[in-house]
């Protein structure tokens, strides 16, 4: 699939943020700052090639994995990323979002936007709260760039030691093959290898801000993780086992996280029903 059809195919899933799933209170908005504030060394031409890489990522991802055909489901997760990207995305991106039909339990974040949750990750959830956990999860991997750092995506790059710059854009032979195998690169480091475990425990904190931002109860994320365990003993665990920290370690900074800014009493909502309306509940 190309990147022209990709482009067509996320926007036929994306479904419109209407603006009714979240409305903030100036105390629950105490982390939105912090969840955006990121360094300024980032230029125009960056995010452009931020954005071009990560459509290209997701055309690769699209050609070999095939959407759930459940049109309710995709645009009930893509109703409520729009909003939760609304509130706590980076404002120069526009968020997509799509459930491939996989049983691993997982979610991928590519450069500029582009999130895919795993219908094995849909499906061993019991609420609105995880899943909106899960998507903020994601979030956090576009909001700092994890993946355009660790493979130096910029727009322009004057030492060119890498290459990247040309690729990005380019327009030779040459360029579209080198784009093309940096491509593959991040698409192994998602399905793979993954980013750094810090990487992967700085967005499960970004997580845990966007659902108190949201109102949104944020035990129900870590009670997820601890759920899930057990199942990624089994085949449901074959790729996240590799690319993410134990859960142990997650759970573990998300207590020692909330602890820190005295969180550990705050509840928030879960929208088990309306998840329920949407999601086969075990």
């Amino acid at each position: 699939m190309n990147i022209k059809a990709v482009s067509r195919l996320l926007l036929i899933i994306a479904f419109c943020f209407s603006g009714q799933f979240f409305i903030l209170s100036a105390e629950e908005s105490n982390f939105r700052l912090r969840i955006n504030q990121l360094p300024q060394d980032y230029t125009k031409d960056d995010i452009k090639a931020e954005i071009q890489f990560g459509r290209n990522l997701a055309a690769t991802i699209l050609a070999r994995h095939t959407l759930l055909k459940n049109q309710n489901i995709q645009r009930y997760v893509n109703l409520l990323g729009s909003g939760v990207a609304a509130q706590v995305g980076r404002p120069e991106l526009i968020y997509y979002f799509a459930v491939i039909e996989e049983e691993d339990i997982n979610a991928y974040a590519c450069p500029g936007g582009y999130i895919f949750v795993t219908k094995g990750a849909l499906y061993a959830m019991k609420n609105e709260a995880q899943l909106a956990g899960v998507i903020a999860h994601e979030i956090g991997h576009v909001n700092r760039r994890h993946i355009v750092k660790q493979l130096k995506i910029r727009g322009k790059d004057s030492s060119l030691s890498s290459g990247i710059a040309a690729a990005i854009g380019g327009t030779t032979a040459s360029a579209r093959i080198l784009f093309e195998q940096l491509t593959e690169k991040a698409y192994q480091l998602l399905f793979e290898e993954g980013v750094s475990q810090e990487m992967e425990l700085e967005s499960d904190e970004v997580g845990i801000e966007a659902l108190i931002t949201l109102s949104y109860d944020w035990k129900s994320y870590r009670d997820y993780l601890i759920d899930i365990k057990a199942l990624l003993n089994t085949d449901h665990g074959k790729v996240i086992n590799k690319t993410h920290p134990s859960i142990g370690q997650r759970v573990n900074n998300i207590n020692a996280f909330v602890q820190q800014y005295e969180l550990q009493d705050y509840s928030g909502k879960t929208n088990t029903s309306r998840f329920a309306s949407f999601i086969p509940l075990k």
